[in-house]
């Protein structure tokens, strides 16, 4: 009952606060959209970063139709010379997925609307992935019926159970050190195959942009490639010399592939933990013109442009719940409850 009282009210207050009236209490701010991944049929274990390609389309038409979207280079300037005078946003997608080339982009080219592609670029060409896309594939084909680790007994019988599963081991594996992460997840991936690795699949929705994909997207109108480190460490737990060699190499690779010298930047996790004042340093140092992370919000003319907040785009969220987060209708109540209760 409450989850249909929940979806009623956010219909109701989609349809009531249209972008044209609630822009006008949102002038001089912008929104940077957070998505990963986009999916063009349902996935064994569900996943809120891959998006599917329907709800993508719908996303985009609403915002073609009602917003001004720039590119995050754009906006930046917009935003510093407080000169946003209409709903703006920007399009970004982190860890460079090969979908956002073969789903995005064409819905992109549809619309005509820019967006930026933040690159993990050790995994371009490769046949693996981001350590949680391993997992989450792995997961997803394992035969086993339960499988133990870390002297827990993991339950795989059901869909439900694969799920809970798997939040607990990457919740379990959150802070490992990072230089020996991938060993463990390997090892995991291993076991869940029953001594025997479980490859990506040609057409997996973990599986990363090749270079012939990349090529093209650095020669469209729309596109441009950030960086977001070459193994997707979290900088704040690799020592700074460390974070300054992934930077570094990050942004040589993305200049070799584009010709171009590489000027944004995003976060792997992404929160005020996940990076550190050496981060922001060696970023400056390397003319990085904007980074953004994983804190929600809206950004404004007093916004840092090295820690620039975005809005994440929920795979299970309906179109209602897209429309108000455009504007961070919930994050903005929940701020003003929360000042009245330190109040």
């Amino acid at each position: 009952m409450k989850t249909r009282i929940k979806a009623l009210l956010t219909w109701i207050l989609a349809a009531v606060l249209r972008p044209g009236l609630i822009g006008r209490f949102h002038r001089g701010q912008l929104t940077i959209l957070m998505y990963h991944g986009i999916v063009d049929r349902p996935l064994i274990i569900p996943d809120s970063c891959m998006v599917h390609v329907d709800a993508f389309r719908s996303q985009m038409r609403h915002l073609s139709r009602n917003f001004k979207v720039v590119s995050l280079t754009d906006a930046v300037r917009l935003i510093h010379e407080n000169s946003i005078k209409e709903p703006t946003v920007v399009i970004t997608f982190d860890d460079g997925y090969q979908n956002n080339f073969d789903l995005a982009l064409p819905i992109l080219e549809e619309e005509s609307l820019p967006a930026t592609i933040f690159l993990a670029t050790l995994f371009v060409d490769s046949d693996t992935t981001i350590w949680t896309g391993l997992l989450q594939n792995a997961f997803s084909k394992s035969d086993l019926p339960n499988f133990e680790w870390r002297e827990k007994t993991f339950q795989l019988a059901t869909p439900e159970q694969r799920l809970a599963s798997l939040k607990t081991v990457k919740s379990m594996l959150k802070d490992n050190p990072q230089d020996s992460l991938f060993d463990e997840v390997h090892s995991i991936v291993e076991m869940l195959g029953n001594g025997r690795s479980i490859a990506l699949d040609d057409d997996s929705p973990y599986r990363m942009l090749d270079s012939k994909s990349l090529s093209q997207l650095v020669k469209s109108d729309l596109i441009d490639i950030g960086a977001h480190t070459h193994s997707h460490y979290v900088l704040s737990r690799i020592p700074a010399s460390t974070q300054k060699q992934e930077i570094l190499q990050s942004l040589d690779i993305i200049e070799q592939h584009s010709g171009e010298r590489c000027t944004t930047f995003a976060y792997p996790n992404g929160t005020k933990a996940d990076y550190d004042r050496h981060c922001l340093e060696i970023l400056r140092e390397a003319g990085i013109d904007a980074a953004v992370t994983t804190e929600p919000g809206t950004c404004h003319a007093d916004s840092p442009p090295l820690e620039l907040e975005r809005i994440a785009v929920d795979a299970n969220a309906d179109m209602s719940s897209f429309k108000l987060s455009v504007f961070d209708i919930v994050g903005r109540v929940k701020n003003k409850l929360q000042k009245r209760k330190t109040a």
